[in-house]
């Protein structure tokens, strides 16, 4: 059921045609409790063992497989909720619920992350400013704090772009405007807001390239579970540098595991709030 419902996932993203109702009316699928378990389950006693650190872990092949493991035992529980998410941006403003956007990777390369659309305007090529961001639609509100427009990244994960726990993605523009020839002037509603100019040449270099862009970027880091609580502004990245170059060098498993709990309490809290009960899936 694990690897069926993250194609399924990667489907819903595409636009392709899925039957997810016979995924969800097979008595083999979970109900949002047993989920809830399977995933507390894994975090506390994951199948996959390994006692490196720093960058041997970020690159390991166990990171990898752990990866792959976790997006089978999260996909049954965030696909009916992306579904009905999916089903409100639509119905609310008629547009793609979903759509990609371009973040730079391991190795400086650009790829396609998967979001769910929580603002009005979104076309991908632009940084949100943050929750107040005047541009967030209604329904955005709701799948904001349940990381609901992030779950779509849990096909980006399973197609090795990206990982569950390292540096948080950025754009283009938030990195480099030389590296990655940007001239164009940020759009209303955007900051204008680079890495490489707030840190200078030499900090820069130590956060990108001896960091950065040597891994897959993640979906949890230690400074995005924090970054809710900072205004997005010079200090939120002088902030970011400090805790990705604090992780670069002691990430472990045992790390991740607690990022991971950490950002799954938040999120079901959240979709506790405005899916589950609603819709009577708790």
């Amino acid at each position: 059921m694990g690897v069926d419902a993250v194609y399924a996932i990667g489907a819903l993203l595409n636009s392709e045609p899925i039957n997810i109702g016979r995924l969800f009316n097979t008595r083999t699928f979970p109900s949002a409790k047993e989920s809830v378990q399977a995933v507390r389950d894994f975090l506390h006693d994951p199948p996959i063992k390994c006692e490196k650190t720093g960058l041997d872990w970020f690159l390991s092949e166990e990171k990898r497989q752990f990866d792959r493991e976790l997006c089978k035992v999260l996909a049954p529980l965030f696909l009916p909720v992306l579904n009905a998410a999916a089903s409100l941006a639509a119905l609310e403003d008629g547009k793609p619920p979903f759509f990609t956007q371009q973040r730079v990777g391991k190795g400086g390369v650009l790829f396609d992350m998967h979001k769910g659309r929580s603002m009005s305007d979104t076309d991908g090529t632009g940084p949100s400013s943050g929750p107040a961001d005047p541009r967030r639609t209604q329904v955005g509100g709701l799948i904001g704090p349940p990381i609901i427009d992030e779950g779509g990244q849990l096909w980006d994960i399973w197609e090795g772009w990206m990982t569950f726990c390292a540096s948080r993605s950025l754009v283009p523009r938030e990195i480099s405007r030389t590296l990655f020839h940007i001239e164009e002037p940020c759009r209303e509603g955007e900051l204008d807001l680079v890495m490489e100019e707030i840190l200078g040449p030499r900090r820069f270099h130590d956060w990108f390239w001896e960091g950065y862009a040597l891994m897959r970027p993640g979906l949890v880091s230690p400074f995005g579970n924090v970054s809710v609580h900072i205004k997005k502004d010079r200090a939120y990245f002088l902030k970011r540098c400090e805790l990705d170059v604090w992780y670069f060098g002691t990430g472990c498993l045992k790390l991740d595991l607690m990022l991971l709990e950490a950002k799954l309490n938040h999120a079901l809290a959240a979709l506790q709030r405005v899916f589950l009960g609603p819709l009577g899936l708790s």
